[in-house]
C-alpha cells in the first residue's frame, strides 16, 4: 500500500527501502500479535536487468535483519514510537533467494513497534 526509499549518498543505485501493507481489520499475526501494518526493508545495493520482466530493478543486500534493525531504530530515535516489542523465533532463520534471484538471509526475528 505504501513504499518509502531513502537515498544513499545521491546514488540512484543505493537507498534504504521499505515498503508497507494494510492488514484487514482485526488482523492478528501468528502468536496472536494485533497488526494494522505489516513491513518489508531492504537495502538496495545495485541496479540490475530484471531476469523476469526485462525490467531495470534494484538488487538488494542479504542481511534483511541489519535493514530492519536500522529502520526500527531510526523511528525510535525520532520518537515516534511508543511501544518496541522483539519477538525471537517468530519464524526459522533462513537463507533463501527473493523473487529476483537475490540472496537473503534472517535469523527469522520480528520486530513490533506501536507508533505514536
Amino acid at each position: 500500500d505504501l513504499a518509502f526509499e531513502k537515498e544513499i549518498a545521491g546514488s540512484p543505485k543505493q537507498r534504504h527501502h521499505i515498503r508497507l501493507w494494510e492488514t484487514p481489520q482485526d488482523y492478528y499475526l501468528p502468536g496472536g500479535v494485533k497488526s494494522d501494518w505489516v513491513c518489508a526493508a531492504s537495502l538496495d545495493i545495485g541496479i540490475r536487468f530484471s531476469l523476469f520482466t526485462g525490467q531495470i530493478t534494484h538488487r538488494i543486500d542479504e542481511n534483511i535483519d541489519e535493514e530492519r534493525n536500522l529502520i526500527a531504530n531510526e523511528l525510535i530515535d525520532h520518537g515516534l514510537v511508543e511501544e518496541r516489542k522483539l519477538y525471537t523465533h517468530f519464524t526459522n532463520p533462513y537463507r533463501s533467494r527473493n523473487g529476483g534471484g537475490d540472496k537473503i538471509s534472517t535469523d527469522g526475528s520480528l520486530v513490533y513497534l506501536k507508533l505514536k
